[in-house]
């Protein structure tokens, strides 16, 4: 059982914009940049916020309840949890 999520990372397709609305919009701080490829903010109650431009199209911001619950029965099975890619 997910009890709370601390960190997630998010594709986008323009980082500049992205970076104003996460940071000027939203008033999150950024506290991390790496190049325009990567960027992190952080929320009031300490979680993370990452965006990035360079994961695959299509990636989702948070895992799919059908990954996840079928992760957690593989793993109350024995077997290794599964990749949600």
């Amino acid at each position: 059982m997910i009890k709370k999520v601390a960190f997630i990372g998010h594709r986008v397709t323009d980082m500049d914009r992205a970076k104003k609305f996460y940071g000027e919009v939203l008033g999150l701080d950024k506290t991390s940049e790496y190049e325009g490829k990567w960027c992190e903010f952080d929320t009031p109650e300490g979680k993370t916020i990452a965006l990035d431009t360079f994961s695959p199209e299509g990636t989702l911001p948070v895992p799919r309840p059908a990954v996840i619950s079928s992760a957690v029965s593989r793993s109350r099975q024995g077997a290794r949890p599964i990749s949600a890619s």
